[in-house]
């Protein structure tokens, strides 16, 4: 993964212990401008209710802070909120115009529209918007408000209980090798080409039989890997591994390096392999393999 991307999964791995004091540090030093204002627009709901602590160099991410310290080698030599700090025209002052000429879009900008405004001291904080919620809240879907159907090429189509339809849906796994029945993200993708979620499976087996099967179809499109049933043989040659095995696809034999990054961890004990081409073939457990064969495997990859 990127450092962008570790990022993103380590936030979201901190949002999910829903903690009463969040501490971020630096959370979004290595994130674009577009996937830092998602984050930001998303931590704005997600921070409410919470003691929420925030280290940063990038102001954007101190903009909805109650009270802002400033630290200058070492020493405390600001604090207030953004407008106390705004009028006292020091090093945090001082940041904001600097950051402002560099800035992509307006957030920068818009802390210094709103430097000499006052808030007054008896001001209510707004209620959270549903804007604000549709930011961050999964939209989780029923067999009472959704149906799937087979589109054109066996494409998947998904019509909402409002009429709304969703074509060329593609399915992912949030748990694939913890919970591969449950929790399934169904998303589509707009005319730029990004991916946009338009829904949550919770639970898979409550859908009828027929959702089910296109469901599955989708994963098998999106996860083009075969699970190993049976090993057969395993030869070690020219620092290559040639395995002679059953899959859920047949026999099958495939020759990948004999090197720890061609062997991926799956769950508690499963294992991807990947061969010369980049092929993905799953055991995804391991002990539960014949003696034999768990042995053939684990005096190769005892990784």
């Amino acid at each position: 993964l990127s450092g962008g991307e570790r990022q993103r999964v380590s936030i979201a791995r901190a949002l999910l212990y829903d903690p009463k004091v969040l501490i971020l540090d630096e959370a979004t030093s290595s994130i674009d401008t577009e996937s830092e204002q998602a984050i930001q627009d998303a931590l704005r709901v997600l921070v409410r209710g919470r003691t929420t602590l925030a280290i940063a160099h990038r102001l954007s991410t101190l903009r909805d802070s109650d009270r802002i310290f400033v630290f200058d080698d070492g020493q405390l030599t600001e604090q207030g909120s953004h407008a106390d700090l705004m009028a006292l025209d020091g090093t945090y002052a001082r940041l904001v115009k600097i950051q402002t000429q560099f800035a992509r879009d307006n957030q920068i900008e818009t802390l210094l529209d709103t430097a000499a405004e006052t808030v007054p001291e008896d001001a209510v904080p707004e209620s959270t918007t549903v804007e604000d919620e549709v930011i961050v809240a999964p939209r989780w879907l029923t067999p009472g408000s959704a149906m799937f159907r087979a589109g054109p090429h066996d494409s998947l189509e998904l019509e909402l209980h409002d009429g709304t339809i969703h074509r060329g849906v593609c399915a992912l796994h949030c748990f694939p090798a913890t919970d591969s029945n449950d929790f399934i993200s169904l998303s589509v993708c707009d005319r730029d080409g990004k991916e946009r979620e338009v829904g949550i499976l919770r639970s898979l087996p409550d859908w009828p039989e027929a959702a089910q099967k296109l469901i599955h179809a989708a994963l098998d499109r999106r996860y083009h890997q075969r699970q190993i049933t049976e090993i057969h043989r395993i030869t070690l040659r020219h620092g290559c591994l040639d395995f002679s095995v059953e899959t859920d696809q047949g026999r099958a034999e495939f020759t990948m390096r004999w090197t720890q990054s061609q062997v991926q961890e799956f769950g508690d004990r499963g294992k991807v392999l990947l061969d010369l081409e980049d092929n993905r073939f799953l055991i995804p457990d391991v002990a539960a393999l014949a003696p034999r064969q768990r042995e053939l495997f684990q005096r190769f990859v005892y990784w």
